[in-house]
């Protein structure tokens, strides 16, 4: 019998957010670790498990079949929500992929999100991009989770069906949840991300260089360390 390959943390962290879903689209599933998890640990009662590439979903295919779970997994080829009905799913799953991109699948797939009432979302870049559109679409976040892993820091969104209308703060850059945690993970971010900016800040080479570029970059750092000092000031 070939030994199964043991499940990263991020993905655990990421399966561990769902609560209890009838049918969950695992989009961009890879090898459908998440989706094999999800199933034997009772926290979906199907999935259906999709890819952009044959390449991965073939081995998905052959993860499920070892893990017996054929009946209970499907999976599609497919970009993104494209391969799926409105009201097929109630709860979509979407990981390992930059924030734009999310935004991009969940946008181009509004009858389909509509019809689900949870989103479990880690994208690794552009949180604040992806928190401002669930609020546009009427998704609130309740819950986050945080971790480092190979040296990446990870953030992963839950949210549902609800209003969450407001004004740009730390809390769409780093997350409200994980803020009002006072996540470890998150402090310890923070502070290097802090480090950084205030070296950045004081370097007079890197300062004249971004002068005589005339891009704004200093001005936008200049916000982003506001925004983490803000972040750790609630710690």
């Amino acid at each position: 019998m070939r030994k199964r390959k043991k499940i990263p943390k991020r993905m655990l962290a990421i399966a561990s957010l769902v609560d209890s879903s009838k049918v969950l689209a695992d989009v961009g599933c890879d090898h459908a670790y998440i989706s094999i998890n999800l199933i034997e640990n009772g926290k979906a009662e199907r999935v259906i498990a999709s890819d952009l590439r044959e390449g991965p979903l073939k081995i998905a295919r052959g993860n499920i079949k070892s893990a017996g779970l054929e009946e209970k997994i499907e999976t599609r080829l497919c970009s993104g929500l494209c391969g799926y009905e409105p009201n097929e799913v109630d709860t979509v799953l979407i990981s390992g992929m930059g924030g734009m991109l999310v935004r991009e699948i969940l946008s181009e797939s509004r009858d389909v999100v509509n019809g689900a009432d949870t989103l479990i979302l880690e994208p690794q870049s552009d949180l604040r991009i992806v928190r401002a559109y669930l609020r546009e679409i009427g998704f609130a976040v309740i819950d986050e989770d945080m971790l480092s892993e190979s040296g990446k820091y990870y953030q992963i969104i839950k949210a549902k069906k609800g209003n969450s209308k407001r004004s740009f703060t730390a809390e769409d850059e780093f997350g409200p949840i994980l803020i009002r945690k006072k996540h470890p993970v998150l402090k310890e971010f923070l502070i290097k991300r802090k480090r950084h900016f205030e070296e950045l800040l004081q370097n007079r080479e890197f300062l004249q260089s971004q002068n005589n570029l005339d891009n704004g970059r200093v001005k936008v750092i200049e916000e982003e360390l506001g925004l983490v000092r803000e972040a750790l000031s609630r710690f």
